[in-house]
């Protein structure tokens, strides 16, 4: 806990995040043994944890409302075994501390009841609180992944020791095949009859003692009788069993058999812990490798370094139990050395009692530090240990802790990559990582030709493709199926046409399935050219602009003049009324296609198209790659595609050049006009009207400020802001979450948060999606193309005016500005921009997702 409270602070923080995660688990269903046991584990952990935490903790654990939480997450019958067991106690509000001690008997109960079956009923009920603690240690079995149980007479007769009502039933006679008290194992007729394959299978499916056919493992048996034909510990009647080596059963290890106790099971895929130290006894010293194993239990040194250092233990035997439960009686000694960074000699640590044995070794590692500081950023530049098949000679354990601990923050990696951990013997590496060589593979170079011209044109238009950021194949793309349809006609109706010598695309009108036949006559639309023609009477200047416009569309050649037999000729006619917009000031025609007659509407009855072109925000990155950026743009560009000869007379309209008093001529335009559907429009509108569907629409949103900068906010008030330098990718957004964000919420926000942000592409990547996994942060669903929603969008705005105010002359007076900006915003401000979330979505909702005032 020391270790945390270093490291991350507020372990109380801590404890109540533990205490949330058990509170939101899934409930125990009844019969799931596994489920109970995991259980149960994490509330032991959560004692342990309260335990080191002072007051803070003993509040916590006398709390009886988390216990009546706990326990409704129990089926039925383990909370009446629960009132059973807390009943005899008499105990008024439980504890969590009793909770614990329950769960822990109850699995006890559930995975050998064989044990129980000494104690009566009146015995178990009536025994006292530490008694029961007392016993429970007494059984609880050795776990032990590269660790060690030891075995002196004293600690084994310490162990082994039973209350006094125990030791007086052991007394008498028991026997566990017939379950009485009338005679012993060794005197019992029916289990001389079984032969000595029913014998075995009897330990077996009974899991009995393979001594003395109790209900407990071999490991743990007290049995001091001998056997009088071998002389070895165990029953007579189990002597044909015990002369051949069981796989349960603890043997002293052969003196030609090598245990490895950290032998890797599949490949080199995780990396351990290994550096090399100084080993010291007195003035005998040799450098070596050694394993820091946090999942050991003890400290274990090779025989021959024993030998090398002259090191001289007290005797003593050792069970090793691996993951798979297979035990093994080890004989060795306890020894006591000093261990020290090969760099820094001088500042040792003292290692007592360390397991050494001639039957252990350890495997050998390598650790490819070259290979990996080059795939992985986070390693580069750590002063690492170039590992190649070195064999190690100690393997220190959880005994010293103190040599385990990291003493700085831990350098994680993308997700299938080692850490990089430095502890008091120096850094190393662990975790997983790729099977990678010794050596990176060699660079290749790939020459190729193009002989057809054909294959050119391809390339270049691959490699346009390819240098829109980011880049998205076509075979990834989800279209809907009206995206899907347009491309399909795109594809089918495109072909190229001679326009003065060059050939030009000419795609169709996406027109929608069974489309009617749209036949207008040209006076549908004489209202509008009325009412045009009166506003540019009044104007002469803009007047004069627009007669110059319309020339301009027909000197070009994208429109075309129509004779009256022209007109006729054809069976479909559409007419679209234009007007004049000033923008920047320039002066714009613009042709309303959403103009409607006798119910139909042009727009109406055409597809939108797919989006076939680079986003704005893919052009707005690139000009983020480099100091100095250059923008160009195709002249005319919009009115190079021309339309097919059937859609022509669709995109109609009539003018007279303001000669009001003859016959509007009629126009045919031979591109597509600026107004019709999926392109910019500007329309006439009634007031109050201006957020309906058909006078809106979408945009694309983007910035272009002279500094990037970051900011959150909550209800409680603005979090801190920062300004970010260079270019914002995924790793610079996951180092703001990590250094600016995470220790803002920890401080200063509740114990449950919820993380808001868009869909930036940096926002979504794999990386950070693994950072918020990783610290367990929920990050609420987003919909895309949404600063309606976002109440932050409003702050913005705030710091905008403010620019705006200031006019900064400079990057450094405009950081000053943001940064006095933001800090004013008051909390008021926020409880409203907060608390306005309901009528945001309500306006949203109401106009079927369009946009909204917000």
């Amino acid at each position: 806990m020391k270790a945390l409270d270093k490291m991350y602070g507020q372990p109380h923080q801590l404890a109540l995040q533990r205490i949330a995660e058990l509170m939101d688990g899934a409930n125990i269903r009844s019969g799931d043994v596994k489920a109970f046991r995991m259980f149960g584990l994490q509330v032991r952990s959560l004692v342990s944890m309260l335990q080191q935490l002072g007051h803070k903790g003993t509040v916590e654990l006398e709390c009886g409302s988390h216990v009546s939480r706990l326990l409704s997450k129990l089926p039925h019958d383990l909370r009446l075994s629960f009132k059973r067991y807390i009943h005899p106690l008499q105990v008024s509000i439980p504890t969590l501390l009793d909770f614990a001690d329950w769960l822990e008997y109850e699995l006890q109960v559930q995975e050998d009841n064989s044990q129980y079956a000494c104690y009566t009923r009146q015995e178990s009920s009536v025994r006292g609180r530490e008694v029961r603690r007392e016993s429970k240690q007494l059984r609880r079995p050795t776990t032990i992944l590269l660790g060690t149980d030891k075995s002196h007479s004293t600690s084994m007769s310490s162990a082994t020791s039973k209350p006094a009502s125990v030791r007086e039933e052991k007394v008498r006679a028991y026997c566990p095949y017939c379950d009485n008290n009338k005679h012993y194992l060794n005197g019992c007729d029916n289990f001389k009859l079984l032969s000595k394959d029913l014998k075995i299978d009897w330990i077996k499916t009974k899991n009995r003692c393979w001594r003395c056919g109790r209900g407990h493992q071999a490991a743990n048996c007290t049995l001091k009788t001998f056997c009088p034909t071998c002389n070895k510990k165990h029953l007579m009647v189990l002597h044909d069993v015990n002369d051949q080596v069981k796989p349960s059963q603890p043997s002293a290890a052969p003196s030609s058999a090598v245990l490895y106790v950290d032998r890797p099971t599949s490949g080199s895929k995780v990396l351990l812990k290994v550096t090399k130290v100084l080993i010291k006894n007195g003035n005998v010293a040799m450098e070596a490798y050694a394993i820091l194993d946090d999942g050991s239990e003890r400290t274990i040194i090779l025989h021959d370094a024993v030998q090398k250092l002259r090191l001289v233990g007290e005797p003593e035997d050792l069970v090793l139990r691996t993951v798979r439960q297979d035990t093994q009686v080890i004989h060795g000694a306890a020894v006591t050395f000093t261990v020290s960074q090969t760099v820094n000699p001088s500042k040792a640590y003292k290692i007592r009692n360390a397991f050494t044995a001639k039957a252990l070794g350890l495997a050998e590692h390598t650790h490819p530090v070259s290979v990996l500081q080059q795939k992985f950023k986070h390693l580069a530049g750590l002063p690492l240990q170039q590992l190649d098949k070195v064999h190690p000679v100690l393997l220190i354990g959880s005994d010293c802790p103190h040599l385990l601990t990291p003493i700085e923050p831990v350098r994680l990696g993308p997700p299938g990559g080692p850490a990089a951990v430095r502890t008091r013997l120096g850094w190393t590496l662990q975790g997983p990582t790729e099977e990678l060589s010794s050596h990176l593979s060699p660079d290749q170079c790939f020459f190729t030709t193009l002989r057809p011209v054909s294959d050119l044109y391809a390339n270049v238009e691959r490699l346009w493709q390819m240098d829109v950021l980011p880049y998205q194949s076509e075979k990834v793309i989800t279209r809907s199926r009206q995206d899907k349809e347009s491309i399909q006609r795109l594809q089918e109706n495109t072909v190229r046409v001679d326009v003065n010598g060059v050939q030009r695309y000419a795609t169709p009108l996406l027109r929608v399935k069974n489309m009617p036949r749209l036949c207008a006559p040209k006076e549908a639309v004489l209202p509008q050219l009325r009412g045009i023609e009166k506003r540019l009477e009044r104007d002469t200047v803009l007047a004069a602009a627009y007669q110059g416009e319309l020339a301009k569309l027909v000197q070009a050649g994208y429109v075309v003049k129509l004779s009256q037999e022209q007109v006729e000729r054809t069976k479909e006619a559409w007419y679209i009324p234009h007007h004049m917009v000033q923008h920047n000031g320039k002066n714009r025609v613009v042709f309303n296609c959403s103009f409607s007659y006798q119910g139909h509407n042009l727009n109406e009855l055409l597809l939108p198209g797919p989006t076939l072109g680079p986003s704005l925000l893919a052009v707005l990155l690139r000009f983020r790659e480099h100091s100095v950026a250059i923008s160009s743009d195709i002249r005319g560009m919009f009115h190079q595609v021309r339309l097919l000869p059937q859609d022509k007379p669709l995109l109609r309209y009539i003018w007279r050049d303001m000669q009001r008093d003859r016959i509007p001529d009629v126009y045919e335009s031979k591109i597509v006009l600026f107004g019709s559907k999926g392109h910019r429009q500007f329309v006439r509108r009634p007031p109050n009207s201006e957020f309906k569907p058909q006078y809106t629409v979408k945009t694309v949103k983007h910035g272009g400020a002279s500094i990037m900068i970051w900011a959150c906010f909550s209800y409680y008030g603005v979090g801190p802001i920062y300004r970010i330098p260079g270019i914002m990718d995924q790793f610079a957004y996951v180092k703001i979450l990590e250094e600016v964000m995470l220790p803002y919420a920890e401080e200063d926000m509740p114990l449950k948060w919820l993380f808001q942000q868009d869909n930036d592409p940096k926002h979504t990547s794999k990386r950070a999606k693994s950072w918020f996994q990783t610290n367990k942060i929920n990050v609420m669903e987003w919909p895309a193309q949404s600063p309606d929603l976002n109440p932050i969008e409003n702050l913005w705005g705030d710091i905008k005016n403010a620019v705006s105010e200031a006019k900064p002359r400079n990057v450094n007076e405009l950081w000053n500005v943001v940064k006095e900006s933001w800090s004013g915003i008051t909390a008021e401000r926020c409880h409203k921009l907060v608390d306005s979330m309901p009528h945001r979505c309500q306006a949203v909702l109401k106009n079927c997702g369009h946009t909204t005032k917000y």
